[in-house]
């Protein structure tokens, strides 16, 4: 997980890499980002997504936490 400053104030951009297959591990990793964001107060999340797919159940998951996250949140797709 990595922490970018947004322009020169003091917003933030939390960025999360998830590059392997979707599993529960991925579900926390997701989770435990979105709560870093929000206690940092960050502006934005950014999500590197590389990944083949994985379980549905963990996937729904992600999905959930996304659309229930009070920040935006962005998917680059790779």
């Amino acid at each position: 997980m990595m922490v970018f400053p947004l322009f020169a104030s003091t917003s933030t951009i939390i960025k999360l890499e998830i590059k392997s297959t979707i599993d529960p591990a991925s579900s926390n990793y997701l989770k435990e980002g979105m709560a870093t964001a929000l206690r940092q107060n960050a502006q934005m999340m950014l999500i590197e997504l590389d990944t083949p797919g994985g379980l549905s159940t963990s996937m729904r998951e992600m999905i959930q936490e996304i659309i229930n996250s009070t920040l935006p949140v962005v998917i680059y797709v790779l």
